[in-house]
């Protein structure tokens, strides 16, 4: 899966990402919204800087991971502007130290990356379980929201007891009905 995703051309990649970003803005879970968890896109992830303008722009609070230390610990760190962040230990983007951190109870939308969603919204991540631990520490009604390319969403995905679904998932396609919704 990471092979194909990173294989997109960086074309291909931003006029999909455009696409779930716009489906993902439309969403009465974006519009309603005051804190939104993003995360900063690396090689060819689904993109989120225009969720990141159009939050700032409806006066939202932003807040994107940052790893504290070389653990999977992280916290949230709120970010105006792209070109606030800096490069992690492991090379991603990510808030600066010196950036407010979010409480995870102010989170209302939390966007979720992943290298494959299951159509029960279980995801593969890289392994480390940040965010399985991030998204069981979230208030009951906080929204979760995987994105992904329409490739990436498949039958079923590995699972262990400690996974978490997102409750919303949304392709280049649109909103995908995920669990009993289907």
């Amino acid at each position: 899966m990471l092979e194909r995703r990173n294989a997109l051309s960086a074309e291909e990649a931003a006029t999909r990402s455009e696409q779930i970003q716009e489906h993902v803005l439309r969403s009465a879970a974006f519009q309603k919204a005051r804190c939104v968890a993003l995360y900063a896109a690396f090689d060819q992830e689904v993109r989120t800087e225009r969720l990141l303008r159009e939050a700032v722009r409806q006066g939202k609070q932003a807040a994107f991971p940052r790893m504290k230390g070389r653990g999977p610990e992280m916290d949230f760190g709120e970010v105006r502007d792209a070109k606030e962040m800096v490069l992690s230990f492991f090379g991603f983007p990510e808030p600066a130290p010196s950036a407010p951190v979010v409480a995870l109870p102010a989170i209302d939308l939390m966007v979720v990356p992943g290298l494959a969603f299951d159509r029960e919204g279980f995801r593969v991540g890289f392994g480390a379980g940040c965010y399985d631990r991030v998204l069981a520490a979230l208030r009951p009604e906080a929204l979760t929201c995987g994105i992904a390319y329409d490739f990436q969403v498949i039958d079923q995905v590995p699972r262990a007891a400690h996974d978490l679904a997102v409750k919303l998932l949304v392709s280049e396609g649109g909103f995908i009905p995920i669990g009993r919704n289907r």
